[in-house]
Order: structure tokens, then sequence, then C-alpha cells
């Protein structure tokens, strides 16, 4: 009987800790890290803001935008990318490379920016949506780009920021 209480006690103080656990693991997914807890949280934590928890390492081979490296802070971990290598470097920006970095996307322009994440329901007006044949099609989500089906009323639909399909 001492046994099976003993295996009760331990089952009950293992489901108390991972009880714990989870809720820490929530608590910090949901944005409510402590600086100073050792752990640097990404997306919430950085250099700037908890420097105790996010130390900037320059020097270890990556560079981390979180911790503030950029190719003039940290030039062995951030090398300055070349403007139209396809690439949008951390020293690179829309207005300093647009041909590399995508603006955002802007509903009501015409063009169904998939890239951006634009889609029939995000953004009706530039996304077509609609069933032909039977086929119901949401351009930006379930329908292609190149899908003739995504170029109606004069609509354009962009997979990739410098390539859009234009209607025929």
């Amino acid at each position: 009987l001492e046994a099976l209480e003993l295996a009760a006690a331990t089952a009950a103080a293992h489901h108390a800790l991972v009880a714990h656990q989870q809720r820490e693991l929530a608590a910090r997914m949901l944005g409510a890290a402590t600086c100073g807890d050792g752990m640097c949280q990404a997306f919430i934590e950085n250099a700037a803001s908890c420097p105790l928890d996010c130390p900037a390492v320059c020097g270890d081979g990556v560079c981390d935008k979180y911790r503030q490296e950029t190719p003039a802070s940290c030039p062995g971990d951030c090398p300055a990318l070349p403007c139209g290598d396809k690439l949008c470097g951390v020293s690179e920006t829309e207005a300093t490379c647009p041909q590399d970095c995508c603006a955002p996307a802007k509903c009501g322009n015409n063009v169904c920016e998939a890239y951006a994440g634009e889609n029939c329901d995000s953004c009706p007006q530039d996304c077509a949506s609609g069933s032909t044949n039977g086929r119901a099609y949401c351009c930006g989500a379930y329908s292609i780009c190149s899908d003739i089906v995504c170029h109606v009323k004069g609509l354009q639909c962009a997979e990739t920021c410098d390539v859009p399909y234009k209607s025929a």
C-alpha cells in the first residue's frame, strides 16, 4: 500500500511540475518574458531592451537582428549584401534596394499581393474569387497567380514582389 501511495504522490508531483512548466511556456509565448530570467525571448526581448538576457554576441557567425547586429556594428557576422541579389539583407530596405525588399501590401491597388499575405478574404477588392466550371477559386489563397481567374477586371496577382503576373 505504501508503494502505491508513493507512486501516486510521485505522479501528482510530476503532473504539477509539468503543469507549471506549461504555464511558464504559455506565458513566455504570450509575451510575459521577464528581463533577468537568463533567457533571451525572441521577438520580446533584445540587446537594447534586456542586455542582461540578450547580450550582443558579435563574432558568433550569426547576424542577429534581434540583438541589433548590423553590417556597421558587426561586419564579421553581418556582411553587407549587394543590392540586386534577390535577398533583402539587414542593411537593405524597400527605399534603398526595392528590387530585393518588398513593399508592404496595399489593399486597393488592383494587385493581389499574395507574397505579402493578401487573398480574396483579406483584400477582396484586389484578389478575385468565385467559381468557374464548378471549381471555387480564391486568388492569393488556394489559387495561384498564374491561374487566368486571378486576372479578371484588370486585376493583377503577384507571388513575388518583383515579378507580378500581369493580365493579358
